[in-house]
């Protein structure tokens, strides 16, 4: 007679078989999140830890000093009053998950010989990979939510109001916002006016991340296909492992808004994270007063993106194949 096999996937195996049971592989591999890009990339690039505060304060300079002169002998100095300082404020987005280990799986199933993971390791995973997600997601959502993280939809543009300054009366927190077309058409030559006027401001600190979907990031590989060489007589790659403009890499995020591409500097963004609060682990409590054998724990991270200088970023809008 045949041997009779458990029936496994989704729909009969949960956390509890999942993590005992059987003899596995290594470990549990995650076949659900996609590759968070931005988030990463903000992590490695832009990330800034401070220590609480009621709001998150940037200073910032919004003129020049107008009483320069040149001068000779006993000529007067002006000495005029100067304005030409602000402060924007961002306030703190929490996010938090929750980390629930039943008494089954912490004293009976996932005990003894029977273990084969750490139960709460592997919630701790899921829960860390659950916030991170959500947090790449909202970098692009739509419509600007109270709560969650800002968007670089609001964050570059040129009209909204972000970090308590209103960017149509004040022209120095206006993002670089152009209209592009047909990428086959007019794509580089958009990219290359985009790239060349964020330089404009700040030569020694170009854009280094051009951030889009893949759909613009295939047309953007199509255009440079023509210029490819090869150089070897018995291997023909009809791609390339990275593509870069100018300096700066250019990928895609799975969130990115459609036909959109960003250009990022990682010198005008800031991830603000509370360093008491970066994804921290709450002790596990116990919920038996409530009739449940269970102990309970929450993730928690507060954490702001802002910007310094919203004139050094900039995006091409309305980008087709």
């Amino acid at each position: 007679m045949a041997d009779t096999l458990f029936t496994h996937g989704p729909d009969n195996v949960t956390t509890l078989i999942t993590t005992t049971h059987e003899n596995r592989r290594g470990e549990i591999h995650d076949a659900f999140f996609k590759d968070l890009v931005l988030l990463n990339w903000l992590n490695s690039k832009a990330k800034v830890m401070v220590r609480g505060g009621r709001s998150i304060v940037t200073h910032l300079i919004t003129n020049k000093n107008t009483a320069v002169t040149a001068y000779s002998g006993f000529d007067i100095i002006p000495t005029t009053p100067q304005e030409g300082h602000t402060t924007s404020q961002a306030q703190w987005k929490q996010y938090g998950a929750p980390i629930s280990v039943s008494g089954r799986e912490a004293r009976v199933q996932n005990a003894g010989s029977s273990q084969v993971f750490d139960i709460v390791r592997t919630k701790l995973n899921q829960a860390d990979r659950s916030i991170k997600n959500d947090i790449n997601a909202d970098l692009f959502a739509a419509t600007q939510d109270s709560k969650k993280i800002r968007s670089l939809v609001s964050l570059i543009d040129a009209t909204s109001t972000v970090q308590d300054i209103n960017s149509t009366s004040n022209s120095f927190w206006q993002a670089d916002v152009n209209t592009g077309g047909s990428f086959a058409a007019q794509g580089l030559a958009d990219m290359r006016t985009l790239y060349n006027d964020l330089s404009k401001i700040s030569p020694s600190s170009p854009v280094d991340l051009i951030l889009t979907t893949s759909t613009v990031h295939e047309s953007y590989e199509g255009a440079l296909q023509p210029q490819q060489r090869y150089q070897s007589m018995q291997d023909g790659n009809g791609s390339f492992n990275n593509l870069l403009f100018r300096a700066a890499p250019v990928v895609f995020d799975n969130e990115a808004t459609s036909q959109v591409m960003y250009f990022l500097n990682s010198d005008a963004l800031e991830l603000i994270v509370d360093s008491a609060t970066d994804f921290t682990v709450t002790p596990f409590q116990s919920a038996t007063i409530k009739g449940q054998d269970v102990q309970v724990a929450l993730e928690l991270v507060a954490m702001e993106l802002v910007t310094p200088n919203r004139r050094m970023l900039g995006k091409i809008t309305g980008v087709t194949a």
